[in-house]
């Protein structure tokens, strides 16, 4: 089974347990990520039924080190795709707002995420499956029962049900969502600060350093393990292994 991974920062979580595993049985997994929106440069080569970094040789370079060399997204050398943060951000909204209001968010959301545009670039070339995973939530660090994150309202629509508003609204054929695992949420739509120590970022290839503390964003090795057996198994379904 081999899976095609395009990310951004996040991938790191993912790349560092899938380096630690000692066995992947039949699962190749590829990664082609670039920081922040650096990967809104791909063109897509029809002719060549792929994906492109050429001729911006910055991001080529950038993807390179993710992938193990590779400059282009061959698609037809993939089973499926996994986009995983992208700037897709799972809205935190108050119950109290309009069910026309809170709709708008949630295309919102989808819509003006840069996972939205790479799947679009991808549906103009195959109609392999995809599987689609926000940024993870914002992490707990807080002092007990407070999350230092953000302001939150009061009356917060749930995590499940903000799950499900997505899945009423999905915008390809055969495009998945893959939602944060229910363990590793906490009560204010939040990710569990125990899945955010201690986080890595990657540089220079698969040299790793952390983030600075209080980083809320990103999270760690073992976050990213569990992330990546939710997708591995989503994907054996989705290819009926």
């Amino acid at each position: 089974m081999k899976i095609c991974m395009i990310s951004n920062s996040h991938v790191a979580a993912v790349k560092f347990a899938w380096d630690a595993l000692d066995d992947t049985g039949d699962v190749r997994l590829t990664f082609f990520a670039a920081p922040k929106f650096g990967l809104n440069r791909l063109t897509v080569r029809s002719e060549e039924v792929a994906l492109d970094a050429q001729p911006n040789k910055a991001l080529a370079n950038q993807i390179k080190l993710s992938s193990g060399g590779l400059d282009r997204i061959s698609v037809n050398d993939y089973d499926l795709f996994w986009t995983h943060g992208l700037n897709f951000i799972l809205p935190r909204l108050d119950q109290r707002l309009s069910s026309a209001v809170i709709g708008k968010a949630i295309e919102g959301s989808i819509e003006n995420s840069l996972a939205h545009d790479i799947v679009g670039q991808l549906r103009e070339i195959t109609d392999k499956p995809v599987l689609l995973s926000p940024e993870p939530l914002l992490a707990d660090i807080g002092v007990e029962g407070v999350n230092s994150a953000t302001n939150l309202p009061a009356k917060m629509v749930s995590h499940e049900d903000i799950c499900d508003l997505f899945a009423e609204r999905m915008f390809y054929e055969n495009v998945h969502f893959l939602w944060q695992e229910p363990h590793t949420v906490g009560p204010q739509m939040n990710t569990l600060r125990e899945f955010s120590e201690n986080s890595n970022r990657i540089e220079h290839g698969n040299r790793g350093t952390h983030h600075k503390q209080g980083d809320v964003r990103h999270m760690n090795n073992e976050f990213g393990a569990v992330v990546l057996q939710a997708a591995v198994e989503r994907a054996r379904t989705l290819l009926g292994e």
